[in-house]
């Protein structure tokens, strides 16, 4: 499975050390595009986010698990968080104890 994405960030890192990605605002185009890409990878992908857009709407088709709200348990259980940069502070806060 290819998605033909082809960013810096990519390119730069190397996800293959994670088996399980949780995306908190997998909807947007930027961490939709990283979500695909983890997937084509074999990485276990899901997330969160608020929008029931489109894009939401094809990554549940490709198999990704998305919820409305975010699912602490899930978050537990990832080697990895991805953040949209717009990040409530409540959010901030929740990521840190999980770190601790």
């Amino acid at each position: 499975m290819s998605f033909g994405i082809s960013c810096s960030m990519c390119d730069k890192y190397s996800f293959g050390k994670y088996k399980k990605i949780y995306f908190i605002g997998i909807g947007g185009i930027g961490m939709s595009a990283l979500a695909k890409h983890c997937l084509s990878e074999k990485i276990t992908v899901l997330g969160s986010d608020k929008s029931r857009n489109g894009m939401v709407k094809q990554l549940k088709d490709m198999g990704i698990p998305v919820k409305a709200k975010r699912d602490t348990a899930s978050i537990e259980d990832c080697d990895a968080i991805f953040i949209w940069d717009s990040i409530e502070s409540e959010i901030a806060s929740t990521i840190v104890r999980f770190k601790d």
